[in-house]
């Protein structure tokens, strides 16, 4: 017999239908996978060698030169930084200069192990990017060959990742501190300065991995 009470057969129809839908959705929630947390990688093992190449301007006291820096990292970590300089005025107290230095970011190995790099992106890889050289450089004086100036590079360096990958491009600045040897030019002891850079860094895969 039919229900004459329309208000109790409707109730009865939206509890069935509600009953449904919250099965569907619940089988939906069963078979739908949560959302993976970061795995404080981003992409760094894609490759065990981090290859770096990157132009800017270095500024301090001195006139500014345009500056071109290639890097080379060992899993993010250990490396070597390849610099040149090329000053912009007509004369510079060091002219060109050729930079060589090592290059170590002590945090990505340590932080990753113990679990953390919890993100975001990207203030995992900036914090990881943080990084001590030292080094030698040749220069060249106002004029003269290169290697008329000689001494001891310091640097401090610091990164961002404009794509909060590890792989893409980067704006990267370093502070660096230079001590000349004084041997063969009595050129100022020491000149303090900056790099602000636009890298790109890629991820290679060698032998050693």
């Amino acid at each position: 017999m039919k229900d004459p009470n329309p208000v109790k057969t409707w109730m009865v129809e939206a509890g069935r239908r509600g009953a449904r839908l919250g099965f569907a959705l619940a089988s939906l929630g069963l078979t739908t996978p949560a959302l993976a947390a970061p795995d404080g990688v981003y992409g760094r093992f894609d490759g065990d060698l981090d290859l770096g190449i990157g132009a800017g301007a270095q500024v301090g006291s001195a006139p500014a030169r345009l500056a071109v820096r290639g890097t080379a990292h060992y899993y993010g970590m250990a490396g070597l930084g390849l610099t040149y300089l090329e000053p912009l005025a007509a004369s510079h107290p060091r002219g060109r200069t050729l930079l060589l230095a090592t290059d170590l970011r002590p945090l990505f190995v340590p932080r990753w192990s113990n679990a953390l790099e919890r993100g975001p992106a990207f203030l995992d890889l900036a914090l990881d990017a943080l990084s001590v050289g030292v080094g030698v450089y040749f220069a060249t004086g106002p004029e003269g060959p290169l290697g008329r100036q000689r001494g001891l590079e310091w640097s401090l360096g610091a990164g961002l990742p404009l794509l909060a990958r590890a792989a893409g491009p980067w704006l990267e600045a370093r502070g660096a501190l230079l001590w000349n040897d004084g041997a063969r030019d009595p050129s100022p002891p020491a000149e303090a300065s900056a790099y602000l850079l636009l890298t790109w860094h890629g991820l290679v895969l060698t032998p050693f991995r």
